[in-house]
């Protein structure tokens, strides 16, 4: 019992309070442990309690257990346990909902003489260790069910459910339970009224306790681990739900400039959202992220759940992709004209990295040895040629034409640098016997060129 003193007051309805007590042969009481919402939140969650309680009531009395109105309880409270050594105090987000609008659901409820009661349940963790850690969820039926270490959901779900003659697990429906009344109920709570309960815990969390998008995230359900349970049925519903909310995914203001954003970021909906393919991350794409955040493309990191999620319901989304890159740079250059150099060469190497090559016509990204960028331009007769110098033609030999020939001190920027000269699509050309013998001719002075012998005299 004392394990579950943090549990045993979520679901109550009216006990606020549990208090465990040893009584010795001489009648002298020892407590061993207390379990209880903390003093100052009581009177707060005793009337809403209450007045949710009284909807319920009302509604019941109008009209059955056809309750076809969804009421809502949400909470958030604090639980001190004691167990006269050590006090820990745990953080919960609570809600309950009691109704549905499911025309299936009212028939059954009415059938089986239940309310289509329900509540969803997860713990503010304020450790780093804690939010990174994947939750584990279990049933309650008012009161905590045995763990099951199979139970597939990061969250604590509560219903009216049907249970075994033991009282210690869910009935399902199975080859020997096709008829069980019981079982029946049980499938119809998951598929069709625990997912709107689910969702309300998860968009409460966001708007209404402002969680951490790390915490957020922790609480959406991981597909893989879902399906071919029994809880497989709510996924469908559960999803539709929250990839049509107004605010479900979390954009993140680039770290250069959060600290002029005391949220640091902020929930928007799956429609204006950017996502990042799953393999790469925002600290790999940080210049790339900080120059579209500019253009004001809301680029999201989301976990694998939220994109299994996606994809489950076949939600039209939109990835970065170099394409989208190229595309927004092109037309604010000033998201990235500042930029210093180091930075520049990520974006190009992102631009380029789909080897489209002849996209990169009209981004000023291309270096030049005189430590400036320049426009790639589409390769003409007429274009002036920008040179990438090798060893058999090094660019000390071109003095005064940093300015036609392309530098990079990084390697992999150079070697990029010679497959777009070798791709014919933009200025940039290799240099060759014929190129750098026209370069070289273009270092002289003009006067030059009309004689046949030129004296030089050093001073």
């Amino acid at each position: 019992l004392k394990c579950e003193g943090k549990n045993l007051l979520l679901f109550l309805r009216s006990v606020d309070t549990v208090e465990v007590y040893e009584i010795d042969t001489s009648g002298h009481q020892t407590m061993k442990f207390k379990a209880g919402i903390v003093n100052e939140e009581r009177d707060t969650i005793h009337t809403k309690r209450k007045e949710f309680l009284q909807r319920v009531q009302q509604e019941h009395k109008a009209n059955g257990f056809c309750i076809r109105t969804c009421i809502p309880l949400m909470m958030d409270f604090r639980i001190m346990v004691m167990d006269g050594v050590v006090t820990k105090i745990h953080h919960w987000v609570v809600v309950s909902q009691v109704g549905s609008s499911n025309t299936g659901v009212l028939e059954s409820a009415s059938r089986y003489r239940l309310l289509p009661w329900v509540g969803a349940v997860t713990e503010i963790e304020r450790s780093e260790t804690q939010v990174d850690a994947r939750k584990k969820g279990r049933v309650f039926c008012f009161l905590p069910m045995p763990i099951d270490p199979s139970f597939p959901l990061p969250i604590y779900v509560n219903g009216t459910f049907g249970l075994s003659d033991d009282r210690r697990t869910l009935k399902w429906q199975n080859s020997e339970r096709q008829n069980d009344s019981a079982a029946e109920w049980n499938k119809i709570l998951v598929r069709d009224v625990v997912p709107s309960c689910y969702a309300l815990l998860i968009r409460y969390a966001i708007d209404g306790i402002q969680m951490s998008h790390e915490e957020v995230y922790n609480i959406w359900p991981n597909m893989a681990e879902v399906k071919g349970t029994e809880w497989e049925p709510l996924l469908s519903t559960l999803f539709q739900i929250l990839t049509s909310s107004d605010k479900i995914v979390w954009t993140s203001v680039p770290r250069e400039i959060a600290s002029s954003f005391p949220k640091q970021g902020e929930w928007i909906s799956i429609g204006v959202a950017t996502f990042i393919p799953e393999k790469e991350s925002l600290i790999q794409l940080a210049q790339v992220h900080y120059s579209l955040h500019h253009c004001g493309v809301k680029m999201v990191e989301a976990p694998a759940s939220v994109h299994s999620a996606l994809r489950h319901v076949g939600c039209a989304v939109s990835y970065l992709t170099p394409a989208l890159a190229r595309e927004k740079m092109k037309v604010n250059l000033s998201c990235y004209q500042s930029a210093v150099a180091d930075k520049k060469f990520e974006l190009l190497m992102y631009c380029i990295s789909d080897n489209r090559y002849d996209a990169l016509i009209g981004l000023e990204l291309l270096p030049l040895a005189n430590n400036t960028f320049t426009t790639f331009q589409k390769r003409t007769y007429y274009s002036q040629p920008i040179y990438v110098c090798n060893s058999s033609f090094p660019k000390e030999l071109f003095p005064n034409k940093d300015h036609l020939i392309v530098s990079s001190q990084n390697a992999a920027v150079l070697n990029e640098l010679n497959k777009i000269a070798s791709s014919n699509w933009t200025q940039v050309q290799l240099l060759d016997i014929d190129s750098a013998v026209r370069l070289i001719k273009q270092c002289f002075p003009s006067q030059w060129q009309q004689q046949q012998q030129v004296t030089v005299t050093s001073t």
